[in-house]
C-alpha cells in the first residue's frame, strides 16, 4: 500500500448526537460542545461516567465519587447507578462518605 493514502473521517453530526444522547442518559442537559473545564466538578464526574458508557462497559469502578460533590449532585449520582443497576450494569464504590449524604431512601438500596 505504499503510495496509497486512506483518509477516514468520522462524522461530526453523528459524534454529537452520540454524546447527547450520553448526556442524556446521566442526566445532563449541557451542550455536547461545551469545555469540561467549563462545567462543574459534579457534571464532570457524569461526563466521564458517560464516556465510560459509551465504550459499553458491564462494570463501573468508582473511588470516592461523591467526595468532591455538594448534596445535590452526590444524591443525582447515587439515583443514576440505580438506574443503571436496574438496567445491568454493576458498580463498585470505593468511599467513606457514599452515604453520609445519601438520603435513607438511598441507603437501603445499596
Amino acid at each position: 500500500m505504499k503510495g496509497r493514502t486512506i483518509k477516514l473521517s468520522i462524522g461530526t453530526q453523528h459524534t454529537y448526537s452520540d454524546a447527547k444522547g450520553l448526556l442524556d442518559l446521566v442526566g445532563l442537559k449541557e451542550n455536547p460542545h461545551i469545555a469540561v473545564k467549563d462545567i462543574s466538578v459534579g457534571k464532570q464526574q457524569l461526563v466521564e461516567i458517560a464516556k465510560t458508557l459509551s465504550k459499553k462497559v458491564k462494570l463501573l469502578i468508582l473511588d470516592e465519587p461523591t467526595a468532591s460533590l455538594n448534596e445535590d449532585d452526590s444524591e443525582h449520582l447515587l439515583n443514576l447507578l440505580l438506574d443503571l443497576k436496574k438496567q445491568g450494569l454493576t458498580s463498585i464504590l470505593i468511599s467513606h462518605l457514599v452515604f453520609r449524604s445519601a438520603s435513607p431512601r438511598l441507603r437501603h438500596q445499596f
